[in-house]
């Protein structure tokens, strides 16, 4: 049996798949993107990963990803997830974050600060 590594999502759900013929057509047969933003400069997916990227495999699983491609200093900026709701709505908040501050020297550690600033309860949203 395979340590809490391959999953796929049932209804938004991670299952873990300890099967991986299962998990191979799982991931053939189905559109892993969570949300897609195209802008001026580039773009942003938020992806289902369906490997564990939490390399300890001590605590959650790591499976969702923000990647944004372009935008000068942010490009390659990472951003992960356990959670299908916590990847859509991290990715909600740096898309009002690019669309309200980007600059291309808006920095990676930069768009983390705002974007944790936003997902902050209370905070405008």
């Amino acid at each position: 049996m395979l340590p809490r590594y391959y999953y796929i999502l049932e209804n938004r759900v991670p299952i873990e798949e300890t099967d991986i013929a299962e998990w191979e057509f799982w991931m053939e047969t189905h559109d892993t993107l969570v949300a897609l933003a195209e802008f001026e400069w580039g773009r942003m997916s938020t992806v289902f990963l369906g490997r564990n990227h939490n390399w300890s495999l001590e605590g959650q699983p790591i499976l969702f990803e923000t990647m944004i491609f372009g935008g000068g200093d942010l490009d390659d900026t990472t951003f992960r997830y356990s959670t299908w709701d916590e990847a859509l709505s991290t990715h909600n908040a740096i898309c009002q974050v690019l669309i309200d501050a980007y600059s291309p020297s808006l920095t990676g550690d930069e768009l983390v600060a705002k974007v944790s600033q936003r997902l902050l309860p209370g905070a405008e949203k």
